[in-house]
């Protein structure tokens, strides 16, 4: 490859001129007032989307509505929110923007009956119910208030606390009005049967309530409903948004026929429905609201959200969910889910007849409630899992299948107390009130429970409880107080001092810009034809700039309306010499794509490796020099990067040393091989790397990418995102200047050749005069968001790969779909991926390789979200969190990294599966005052111990320790606040150690039932009063 010798600054600017190409650079935006845009059969507009479509090129100066009249709206697709200004649009069901209310009194519910699909009655199981039908009555008054079709929001129920009447509440389908008897027939989803009873086996009764009429529906099939993406949506308002999800009727059946839709919507439906259709089973993913990427929303009174195969409304990395009033009902997940530091503040909402949770907050996020509902959801009312953190106020969990209130899976936060004086309760679930396990903290004021079947208040081992003031717990099925480990519990404790952790998406600032001008993609080109070029060696031109800087100094004057589109931004084949970052804050860049070219239309240069030749040691680096089938020769150039993502041999060596992104440096074309510079100089990995092979098991081949499009930085962050999103960054190898050696360059004394502008070197010639600075390869910070996928890489920086901070999230698979990404962090001074300040990096298909301290990490409340991904022979540990941040992680490797596999520290958490932790220089799973949840994983020829806990609780299940010096390994401090050490292992199999299979030392306590061991130095110790229970 011809190597582009170019420096970033240009003088002048380049004036971009209006040419014949299939989109078009307008001037004079048209911008939007405030005020109503309307919907319907009559109405200027006759969907969502086309308003949407008709704002997507203005600049909206005010508020403005988006008032849908009463009907029935059919979608097949999701209404995606990306609009720059979607801070000022709020969209609203009836169009008169008022709602209907009718007041329920005593005796209103009339009767509950079981009906199965066909709309007979049912006598059970819950499998064949597909509603009940119940029948209410109304004042006569009202009863030209509702009709046949709409939906009802039910709330504010009121009634005798020896009854689970908060089950009536949620959003339900109006099947009949009876005029003359003033009574309406509604379509509950209530999961179970049968439907609950008084206390006296009779039907539930009311004393009150209030019944919302939403006459607005908006009927999703096989489709999410709201996505909101990296902005924010002032208000959603009045509105039924339904989806199809019947779990009494096979997928297959249910589009059988067509449900009404035209020719075009019915193909699509089948298409979007055929992972259920074909897997025959529910749950893949069609959700009701949702906010991604950073984006912001608001559910603002009476929203309903039900009956979608996903959740009800989620929140994922970064974002933030306001939601007053809402309802989520009878959706195959969840109600209200935040996950990964998302953050979710729910009042007055309602939770009912969700197929699993009603409210859940998992991996870092946190949801706070506040006078809200949780009722007859099948599993827990209210659950804190896996470093989830939820703080109630003066709610009600009633009626649930398991849990009334609930903390598990690893430091766990549930915090109880009130709004004034009001008590939580937790009533007639189907196990505990409040319950807490594997290491959560639960903090309880004006908390009561009552009548549930277990419980009252339980407490697994080595839980902990601090409680306040006015608690209590009562008739209930079990006992009152319940707790296993009653030295963990603190009483009398001052609630008003407790807190919620705050989130940086709470506060971020959304404004308007004052760009004039717009681009707009109204052309048919593919997800990789492009739009603008990124080449030196071509001339300037209205579609081709010098660099990526050059660029975005044109687009500043632009907002992007792209249709749905995205803009693509192709960087040309070679080195692009950077002297200075890329620093992206554009608004509307999550419309942007920037890649690497492409060797086709849908592949990036797949390169077929037979085997490793020879592997020479250097001073600061290895060359390994690589065989590669004949025919792909050609598709390598001297300056490319070869980016090994996965790796085998056919002689059992470590051949996973091998993986990472690595600069060809040589190629031999008489002998088909080429040779790459692998930059490790620790003594241990060397030696791996000159003793081991790569190869294709049984005489075929090891596939690897080919990254030809790279960018270099000097002595600089290289792309930095700033409180934006970028919608993808594909193909491309983003490098540093780090080349493993001990001092920095001078590039004072030895300025680089391929800068002549002086700006440049005189900002070089001040680099590094004090050591090393540490540079990030990818930097997003405040509230920044960017999916990188396509085989790109990041290495060689000195600083990490990848660093997330303040709120950002990165996301690692190609964009809008968990398809591989195949991206390689490695030979970075620091980490491969690092996230901190409660942000997120989330990976499937990655690798951190060679990386001079850790392969992928989290600190500072923080979370990394991994799969079937890879850290090798990184120096320090493989995945790492600290200081109250959380690891998930599913089919992982982490192999021949000098510290531990995986590590949880300082209140963090690991949750890990179906993972390995294999030779690595310590531990292979390691948890200090922390927890671990970990199963179907194993730890082998670790050289101390498979998994070490110190101060923490682990929950193992069919774990395996195989060839280590200690299989499982505990020590109880007694000096970290409240935590002790308690391991157990069901199932698990500890073999060949070579000194203990089960070590409990100084108070720790480790439960082996249902363990196996097979040839260990000694099976059990117990040392100090440690504890085998056995």
């Amino acid at each position: 490859m011809k190597e582009i010798i170019w420096s970033l600054m240009i003088a002048g600017l380049l004036q971009a001129q209006v040419s014949a190409f299939a989109f078009s650079l307008q001037g004079g935006i048209v911008t939007q007032g405030a005020g109503t845009l309307y919907v319907g059969p009559s109405r200027p507009y006759q969907t969502i989307n086309e308003v949407l479509a008709y704002l997507s090129d203005k600049k909206i100066a005010g508020d403005v509505t988006i008032a849908v009249d009463p009907g029935l709206y059919t979608n097949v697709d999701p209404i995606l929110i990306t609009h720059q200004d979607a801070h000022r649009i709020s969209i609203v069901g009836n169009s008169a923007l008022s709602v209907d209310s009718i007041m329920l009194s005593s005796g209103a519910i009339v009767s509950t009956t079981a009906k199965d699909v066909s709309g007979n009655a049912s006598f059970g199981p819950a499998s064949n119910v597909d509603y009940y039908e119940v029948v209410i009555t109304i004042p006569s008054a009202d009863v030209g208030k509702v009709s046949a079709g709409d939906y009802v929001l039910i709330r504010d129920t009121s009634g005798d606390l020896d009854d689970a009447h908060q089950v009536f509440q949620g959003t339900w389908e109006v099947a009949a009005v009876q005029s003359s008897s003033s009574q309406i027939t509604i379509k509950h989803r209530y999961p179970l049967y049968p439907f609950p009873e008084n206390e006296n086996g009779g039907l539930l009764n009311i004393t009150g309530g209030q019944i919302i009429v939403l006459n607005t529906v908006l009927k999703f099939y096989a489709s999410s409903a709201f996505v909101v993406e990296g902005r924010q949506l002032q208000s959603l308002k009045n509105l039924a948004i339904i989806g199809d999800y019947r779990p009494a009727m096979d997928p297959e059946d249910l589009y059988a026929s067509n449900p009404g839709l035209t020719s075009n919507e019915y193909a699509t439906v089948l298409v979007n429905h055929t992972d259920r259709s074909d897997a025959n089973a529910w749950g893949h993913g069609f959700h009701g609201v949702q906010a991604q990427l950073g984006g912001n929303i608001k559910l603002d009174r009476y929203v309903g959200v039900a009956q979608f195969d996903g959740q009800g409304v989620s929140a994922h990395p970064a974002c933030y969910v306001e939601a007053d009033r809402t309802a989520c009902s009878a959706n195959e997940r969840r109600g209200f889910y935040p996950t990964q530091t998302a953050y979710m503040k729910c009042v007055g909402t309602i939770a009912s007849a969700n197929n699993t949770d009603g409210y859940i907050s998992d991996l870092n996020a946190v949801l706070e409630m506040e006078s809200a509902i949780a009722a007859g959801n099948k599993e827990n009312g209210v659950l804190a899992l896996h470093k989830g953190r939820v703080s109630v106020k003066s709610s009600v969990s009633s009626g649930n299948g398991f849990q009334g209130f609930s903390a598990r899976g690893g430091l766990s936060e549930l915090m109880l107390t009130t709004m004034g004086t009001s008590k939580n309760w937790a009533v007639h679930n189907l196990i505990n009130g409040v319950y807490a396990a594997d290491g959560a903290e639960v903090r309880m004021a004006y908390t009561w429970s009552k009548n549930n079947l277990g419980d009252g208040i339980k407490g697994a081992p080595f839980t902990e409880w601090f409680l306040g003031t006015n608690d209590n717990s009562y008739s209930n099925g079990g006992d009152a107080w319940a707790f296993e480990s009653p030295d963990l519990v603190e009483s009398n404790c001052d609630y008003a001092a407790w807190t919620t952790h705050s989130m940086p998406c709470v506060s971020k600032a959304w404004s308007s810009d004052t760009r004039s001008k717009i681009i707009l993609l109204d052309d048919d080109k593919g997800p990789y034809e492009a739009h603008y070029t990124i080449d030196p060696l071509q001339a300037q031109s209205s579609t081709n700039f010098h660099t990526l800087n050059d660029f975005f100094e044109f687009l500043d004057d632009y907002r992007i309306q792209a249709n749905g589109k995205m803009l693509n931004v192709e960087l040309a084949y070679g080195v692009h010499h950077c002297g200075e970052s890329v620093v992206i804050d554009h608004p509307d860049a999550g419309r942007i794509k920037i890649y690497g070219k492409r060797f086709t239309a849908n592949e990036y240069i797949d390169v077929r490796i037979l085997s490793t030749v020879d592997v020479t040691e250097y001073s600061n680096f290895c060359t390994a020099e690589l065989l590669l089938v004949e025919a792909y020769l050609p598709r390598v150039d001297v300056g490319d990067y070869i980016n090994i993502y996965k790796s085998s041999t056919d002689d059992g060596s470590d051949h996973e040393v091998f993986q990472g992104a690595w600069e060809v440096v040589a190629k031999n074309e008489p002998a088909n091989t080429v040779t790459v510079k692998i930059l490790e100089r620790e003594s241990s990995l060397v030696a791996r790397l000159t003793g081991s092979t790569l190869s294709g098991v049984s005489g075929g081949y090891v596939t690897a990418k080919v990254l030809k499009s790279v960018l270099k930085f000097y002595a600089a962050d290289g792309i930095i995102i700033d409180n934006t999103l970028l919608g993808d960054l594909s193909g491309v190898c983003i490098v540093g200047d780090y080349k493993g050696l001990t001092n920095p360059p001078d590039y004072g004394s030895n300025p680089p050749d391929v800068f002549t502008n002086q700006t440049i070197l005189d900002r070089l010639a001040g680099a590094y005069t004090n050591g090393w600075e540490s540079y990030n390869g990818l930097y997003v910070q405040s509230n920044g968001a960017v999916n990188i996928s396509g085989a790109s890489c990041v290495c060689e920086f000195s600083g990490s790969g990848v660093y997330v901070s303040n709120g950002s999230v990165v996301e690692s698979f190609l964009h809008r779909t968990l398809s591989l990404a195949v991206v390689s962090l490695s030979a970075n001074r620091i980490n491969g991926a690092y996230s901190v300040q409660d942000s997120t990096f989330w990976a499937k298909a990655s690798t951190a390789a060679h990386n001079h301290q850790g392969g992928y990490g989290a600190d500072d409340h923080s979370t990394l979200y991994v799969s079937l991904s890879t850290a090798v022979a990184n120096r320090g540990s493989g995945y790492f969190v600290d200081d109250n941040s959380m690891l998930s992680g599913h089919s992982c490797e982490s192999v021949f990294n000098l510290d531990h596999g995986y590590s949880a520290e300082n209140n963090s958490h690991a949750s890990v599966a179906e993972s390995e932790g294999r030779e690595n220089g310590i531990d292979g799973y390691y948890c200090y005052d922390s927890t671990g949840a970990l199963e179907y994983s194993e730890a082998v020829g670790n050289v101390r111990d498979g998994f070490h806990f110190i101060e923490s609780v682990g929950r193992m299940y069919n774990v395996k320790a195989d060839a280590n010096v200690n299989g499982i390994y505990a020590k109880d401090y007694d000096s970290l606040a409240l935590h002790k050490t308690y391991l157990s292992a069901p199932n698990s199999v500890i073999q060949n150690q070579s000194s203990v299979g089960a070590f409990a030392d100084k108070n720790a306590v480790i439960d082996l039932t249902n363990i196996s061991f097979f040839s260990n130095g000694t099976n059990t110790v117990e040392v100090s009063g440690g504890i085998i229970i056995d």
